[in-house]
């Protein structure tokens, strides 16, 4: 029968490779103790942030040269339309200043300004009438009723004479409602800057 011998490290030997497990390990907790901390402050940052609603500005810290508000330097001026003309304008009213609104005292030093103002003209209504014909087919014996392109519905009385904004304002059946007011209003606008 063979013998094998194992060899017991002695102790010396043994505490040099503990000690070493043991620097190994400490390093390694201190690597998560300061994992750890960074994670803390992230969350506490995080739950900080989630508390301010009422002053969400003051999440993100300030810029250093944060850019002017408005329009920018050299971009023009800023206009929405045209002014019109002289041959565009239907009516000129001129309050007169000659004393001061507040104390009544005499106004020097007058200066006048401009202002236009644009106002839709007054819509009217258009009362239609459609006068329809009815009566029996000789063929098949069904009652048929005459209908104009125009017409809503074939109901008599007040179940037939209101026309929905969609029927009022589009020419087409397929055509929407805001496209349909859109274009009207740009017919509008055009003949008026004519």
């Amino acid at each position: 029968m063979a013998t094998t011998t194992i060899l017991k490290p002695s102790p010396s030997q043994r505490v040099a490779e503990l000690e070493a497990q043991l620097l190994q390990r400490d390093a390694l907790i201190a690597q998560l103790q300061q994992r750890l901390t960074e994670l803390e402050q992230r969350l506490t940052e995080l739950t900080q942030a989630a508390k301010r609603q009422a002053t969400p500005f003051a999440r993100k810290p300030r810029q250093e040269n944060p850019k002017r508000p408005g329009r920018q330097a050299g971009q023009g001026q800023f206009t929405s339309r045209t002014r019109p003309t002289l041959e565009e304008v239907t009516d000129t009213k001129e309050p007169r200043l000659d004393a001061c609104p507040a104390c009544g005292g005499a106004v020097t030093d007058l200066k006048e300004h401009e202002q236009f103002g644009v106002d839709l003209p007054e819509v009217k209504l258009t009362v239609i009438r459609y006068l329809t014909q009815s009566g029996q087919c000789a063929t098949c014996g069904r009652r048929v009723r005459s209908r104009h392109p125009e017409q809503i519905s074939q109901a008599t009385g007040a179940a037939g004479g209101h026309r929905s904004a969609r029927q009022r304002f589009c020419r087409r059946p397929e055509t929407s409602l805001g496209r349909a007011l859109r274009s009207r209003r740009a017919e509008r606008f055009a003949s008026l800057e004519k």
